[in-house]
């Protein structure tokens, strides 16, 4: 946005954009057009018009900026505090968490580390961790699935492998360890 800015600002021969987002709001455009120059009245066209906005009402956002490097060491105590605490926020008899992580060690580490929470009291005993990504056989695969899709586990660290397209209607928490590394993720 910074570098199209710069070019607005030095020439009319900037007058047509676009811009695509799945999720862009009023907020977003607000802002846009803010960083832009642009007049408050000048029109965005927003294709459809009638669409409904991902981010219902209900689906609350949160982040939190932890300052510890992940890749170069196993997972640390400021991101598993992190996790903990949201896991520990939610009721784990009616909702279920995913918690993605980029990397395969990453899932078996994590999934460690939780399951010791439980043993040390951290979480109640509803608590069912399990991990998932490309590296189990597809057998192994098939049976988290269904562990988690049926309730019988509720806090799911996985890889993409997962998929995105898993309807799970009971999933309430999503987690990311850390940024993906692809947008598409």
């Amino acid at each position: 946005l910074w570098e199209l800015q710069k070019i607005c600002r030095k020439s009319d021969a900037c007058s047509k954009f676009l811009f695509f987002s799945a999720t862009v709001t009023e907020a977003t455009l607000k802002d846009i057009k803010k960083e832009m120059n642009l007049k408050a009245d000048e029109k965005f066209k927003i294709r459809p018009e009638n669409m409904l906005h991902p981010i219902q009402p209900f689906i609350h956002l949160d982040s939190e900026d932890v300052q510890s490097k992940l890749y170069r060491a196993s997972i640390t105590s400021s991101r598993i505090g992190f996790i903990k605490s949201r896991i520990k926020d939610t009721d784990l008899t009616k909702s279920a968490v995913i918690i993605f992580v980029t990397r395969r060690r990453h899932a078996e580490e994590l999934c460690a580390m939780l399951e010791d929470a439980i043993k040390d009291g951290s979480f109640s005993d509803h608590a069912k961790i399990r991990y998932f990504h490309a590296g189990l056989s597809m057998t192994e695969r098939a049976e988290i699935y269904e562990e988690y899709r049926s309730r019988k586990a509720n806090v799911l660290v996985c890889t993409k492998a997962f998929g995105m397209g898993m309807d799970i209607s009971h999933i309430h928490k999503c987690i990311h360890l850390a940024p993906p590394s692809y947008l598409e993720d």
